[in-house]
């Protein structure tokens, strides 16, 4: 985005929503200062998780980091920083704003609608449930009358806050199983007995599978047994 790509935002919220977006790819924050006009005071104060962006119960937490591009010379010295390069910021685990206007069949779709497709037994149902309650959590009482009630024992949160994928297996540890869906990254699992299994998992017919690494065989996920780790590799 140059200086021509400037706009003048109608709200501080559209701004803020806006370079969250952005910084889903590495930029500066002189670059970030210059495309929105806003001085580095004011970047800092958005991405001050001590005072986040709060929208009725939604609260746009966030963490960045700088992404360090080392280059040390042969007498110890890193050329970036010579040069005076600035280093990029980068999420440590991306937020995605996401505000949907929806009709209430929609809603349903989203809500009740999809978990009644799953098992409630099942890793993948307890992975979409976590999912379900923060917009189950926006919902009027009248918009939850609509969709048929709560059927699913949702809990209605007071705040609804942006969790790191750190913070989401800690609290649902299958989630990794999403996860390596997701990337394609193989996973080794740990079961209680300390025997391993490595693979990748896919998805048919609704069930995460794990296809073994070595034997190809395939596996549902929730027919493993006892699980003790879940290691991304």
């Amino acid at each position: 985005m140059t200086r021509q790509d400037k706009k003048i935002y109608k709200t501080k919220f559209e701004r803020e929503i806006l370079i969250m977006k952005d910084l889903h790819e590495p930029k500066t924050r002189a670059e970030i200062c210059d495309i929105y006009g806003i001085n580095d005071r004011t970047f800092r104060n958005y991405f001050n998780n001590t005072n986040p962006m709060v929208i009725g119960n939604i609260k746009f937490s966030h963490s960045i980091q700088e992404e360090r591009h080392w280059n040390i010379t042969m007498d110890g010295v890193n050329q970036n920083e010579k040069k005076g390069v600035e280093n990029n910021l980068i999420y440590k685990s991306s937020v995605n704003p996401i505000l949907l206007p929806l009709n209430m069949t929609e809603v349903y779709m989203l809500t009740n609608g999809l978990l009644d497709t799953f098992d409630k037994n099942s890793e993948i149902y307890k992975n979409y449930k976590y999912l379900v309650e923060k917009i189950y959590s926006q919902l009027s009482d009248y918009a939850i009358k609509k969709i048929g009630g709560n059927p699913h024992n949702l809990n209605k949160r007071e705040t609804i806050e942006y969790e790191s994928e750190l913070k989401m297996y800690d609290k649902i540890h299958s989630s990794k199983f999403m996860y390596a869906e997701k990337t394609r990254d193989r996973v080794k699992i740990i079961f209680d007995d300390d025997s391993e299994v490595i693979g990748r998992v896919t998805r048919k017919g609704g069930e995460l599978i794990l296809t073994e690494e070595d034997s190809y065989n395939e596996k549902m996920i929730d027919n493993l047994g006892a699980i003790k780790e879940i290691i991304i590799l």
